[in-house]
């Protein structure tokens, strides 16, 4: 039963994402093995979504460790059970919180997982938070990894895995999972632990040890930045250096190199970064002044580019129009459900809690109530009807979107060509971001392609 429940998961996890994100890339080292056991640890930056986006990663569904406060939301239990997520009491959430917690069933509920191969998952900071860095990482992940060795597990890893988010308050934005490189822990322990010393969680030692290397390794694939602000700017001035040597206005920048690069902007002095910003701002203010924006700067339209990419999605819209506009009957309702439900929350770790769960909820109603009455309207339609509204709802989001970016298409076409005398003074204060990045990395990131003006 257990089987069939995490497929359900695993399944129901894939198509929220789809309608959550336009794209979740995932970045990972060749040669990881599938089939061993895993303590995977990964950063928690936005709330719920974060293990909703671990599901899909997974070709297995992996046991989750939530803490033990929740269950105190009577609403949240039979959820959290159908989930088969395992509760870990904290010291801060007991009312005397000098009384060590005690979390043995737990954790041996974790060791016998592993022990059938499967994948455990925590989020070592011990809860979510806004913050674009890493939180203090608790020792939870690593005695439990211990102690999982000491009860016989065999050929353990700890997989750390950095979540990162293009915009955690906007719906249909990108997500990047980046695994690192796995711990192994047979070989860890042979090298932080010497001849007749313990090597299980009573080694306090040791444990703390095993703890600083998951946060290291942790911190290797997770965003790391002083302020939000850093961030996103970091980010911008990334993906402008990066979007020169696209070909066509067609591409976007994967956002794993974007990452990337504005991490290593992010880690350089603080002389480089003023310099990347100031570069940015005189950038985006000629921007803003004649009405344009970089991806419309570069790289080049083509009138013969932009008239087909045009007629192209006309005739997609044209053929998508019956689905579409039945998908956008069948699925207002709920859409604008998990719109409000984001807007009535302030803090953004919370608006992706709201939206997913909201929408777990919302949309399979929905569907349920349109096939229900489908069913009453004429007999044999409610089971094509229910299982058909995902996929008009699909074909919606997929119609808006292609039209979203053909009308985008025409309108930077049109300004460029009204603005192509000015374009040159544009185009050296971009060039001015772009050598402002390389000068903070230290090395070339962008190799320009012609820009016909």
């Amino acid at each position: 039963m257990r089987t069939q429940i995490d497929a359900f998961l695993s399944r129901l996890a894939r198509v929220a994402l789809r309608g959550f994100f336009t794209d979740i890339e995932i970045a990972a080292p060749p040669g990881i093995t599938r089939d061993r056991p895993f303590l995977v640890v990964a950063n928690h930056f936005n709330g719920f979504v974060d293990p909703v986006v671990l599901v899909s990663v997974f070709d297995r569904t992996p046991r989750f460790l939530a803490k033990a406060s929740l269950w105190k939301l009577a609403p949240a239990r039979p959820l959290l059970a159908f989930a088969g997520i395992l509760p870990v009491a904290r010291r801060e959430d007991s009312e005397d919180s000098d009384r060590p917690t005690d979390n043995r069933s737990t954790f041996a509920a974790c060791h016998d997982a592993l022990r059938q191969h499967e994948v455990v998952a925590l989020f070592p900071e011990g809860t979510t938070h806004d913050r674009p860095s890493l939180d203090r990482i608790r020792t939870g992940a690593a005695r439990i990894a211990l102690g999982a060795r000491a009860a016989g597990v065999e050929d353990l890893a700890i997989l750390p895995i950095g979540i990162a988010f293009e915009d955690k308050i906007s719906l249909r934005s990108r997500a990047l999972v980046r695994v690192g490189a796995p711990i192994e822990l047979d070989d860890e322990v042979g090298h932080l632990t010497g001849p007749g010393e313990a090597t299980d969680e009573s080694n306090h030692e040791l444990v703390n040890q095993l703890t600083e290397l998951i946060g290291d390794r942790l911190a290797g694939v997770s965003p790391d930045y002083s302020t939000w602000s850093d961030r996103v700017a970091y980010a911008h001035a990334a993906n402008v250096a990066l979007r020169t040597t696209l070909t066509s206005y067609r591409e976007v920048v994967p956002i794993s190199e974007r990452e990337d690069l504005a991490q290593k902007i992010g880690w350089a002095d603080d002389h480089a970064q003023q310099q990347v910003i100031d570069a940015l701002e005189r950038y985006e203010l000629n921007l803003s002044l004649l009405g344009l924006r970089d991806d419309q700067v570069m790289p080049t339209y083509t009138t013969r580019g932009v008239l087909g990419h045009v007629a192209w999605t006309g005739s997609r819209m044209v053929a998508l129009s019956g689905p579409g506009a039945v998908g956008a009957v069948l699925n207002a309702a709920p859409y604008w459900a998990v719109k409000l439900a984001g807007q009535s929350v302030e803090a953004p770790v919370t608006k992706g809690t709201v939206r997913i769960l909201t929408a777990l909820g919302a949309f399979p109603l929905t569907w349920i109530a349109a096939g229900v009455l489908a069913r009453r309207i004429r007999r044999g339609t409610g089971l094509v009807t229910t299982l058909g509204a995902p996929a008009c709802g699909f074909a919606t989001v997929y119609a808006f979107e292609r039209w979203s970016r053909a009308r985008d298409a025409w309108q930077g076409w049109q300004a460029t060509r009204e603005q192509r005398a000015r374009l040159h003074e544009v185009l050296e204060h971009r060039a001015e971001v772009v050598a402002a990045v390389e000068a903070a990395v230290g090395e070339p990131v962008a190799v320009a392609q012609p820009r016909q003006v």
